[in-house]
């Protein structure tokens, strides 16, 4: 399976198109003829480039301008060659056999350059369409089934055009499991209330990818009924990719700065309450001195403990104080 699908067609595919047209236009007028043909014996030779008309059209539909050409001068030459006989001659006797060759060679021109000019809008609105950096689509509202997909549909998931457009849920079908009934259900409430929306969703790649993708739906619809749906889907799985990663670097970020924090918070606790716990510790041990002599000086040990409970005080404002500041910057 090919995985992409290049938006100009190769010159071997071109050569063969081509070869296709002027085959239709050589085979479109013998078909005439063959028509034309049964009918000598009803008509003989009036009209007779009349039932060459179809050949020049349908040429001309299908190959533009040369191969409407070339099916016009084989009419005309087939007309007068075998149902007026003047070519076979190499003369031309009768002015209104003239003028109705001249006459069919123009109306013949004047087809195949309309059609031609037909073929040029329809490659400028394919190129067009196939420049899109997206998908560009449209589906039956009825059923969610391809009609039409650009070329970048192959590029971004690797599913070539034509299986799109042959299975009818094919969308449904290479959808992620997790988003089909979500997306489906969503696609068709737009549809059921003919509005344009659009949503994000996963679909899996050939190659067994996960790609995002955007997709802006347009519900076309007739007097009584939603017809068609048209809308294009962007790949947007690098941007869910970024996405992704600034939200882990923010979470990594928010894990560093509360380590940090916490970091900080405990050398600045240790530089608060260091001098209040020593301070409070040599007051406890001065107190012990007053009270272990053999007449303890109760009033020096009460002002060495009143000392100490001030010395805990401070450090368990410092303590609270800090804590307070960090969370509340936090």
């Amino acid at each position: 399976m090919r995985v992409a699908r290049p938006y100009d067609v190769g010159i071997d595919e071109k050569r063969h198109g081509r070869v296709v047209a002027y085959s239709v236009a050589v085979l479109a007028t013998v078909i005439s003829l063959l028509v034309r043909w049964p009918l000598w014996p009803l008509l003989g030779d009036a009209v007779p480039h009349m039932t060459f008309f179809p050949a020049v059209m349908i040429a001309a539909y299908f190959g533009g301008f040369g191969p409407g050409l070339l099916a016009t001068i084989l009419s005309a030459a087939a007309a007068n060659f075998f149902f007026t006989g003047q070519l076979r001659s190499l003369r031309i006797t009768d002015a209104n056999d003239l003028a109705a060759v001249i006459l069919f060679v123009v109306v013949g021109t004047m087809i195949s350059g309309l059609s031609e000019s037909l073929h040029s809008t329809r490659r400028r609105y394919r190129d067009l369409v196939n420049s899109v950096e997206g998908i560009v689509w449209e589906a039956a509202a009825a059923t969610l089934s391809f009609v039409f997909v650009s070329d970048h549909a192959e590029r971004v998931l690797g599913y070539p055009v034509e299986q799109w457009l042959s299975e009818p849920t094919f969308w449904k079908d290479h959808l992620h499991p997790e988003d089909r009934e979500w997306a489906v259900q969503f696609c068709q409430k737009a549809i059921h209330d003919r509005r344009r929306d659009d949503f994000e969703c996963r679909l899996i790649a050939a190659d067994g990818r996960i790609v995002w993708v955007r997709n802006l739906v347009n519900v076309v619809t007739e007097p009584d009924r939603a017809a068609r749906v048209r809308g294009v889907m962007f790949d947007i799985t690098e941007q869910r990719r970024a996405e992704e990663a600034l939200r882990e670097a923010q979470a990594n970020l928010a894990r560093v700065t509360r380590v940090t924090t916490v970091s900080e918070l405990t050398a600045s606790l240790a530089h608060e309450i260091k001098q209040p716990i020593a301070a409070a510790i040599t007051n406890a041990n001065t107190c012990f001195r007053w009270l272990r002599r053999d007449e303890p000086e109760l009033e020096e040990a009460r002002q060495a403990a009143s000392r100490m409970v001030k010395d805990a005080t401070r450090a368990s404002a410092a303590y609270h104080t800090r804590v307070s500041d960090t969370y509340t910057k936090a």
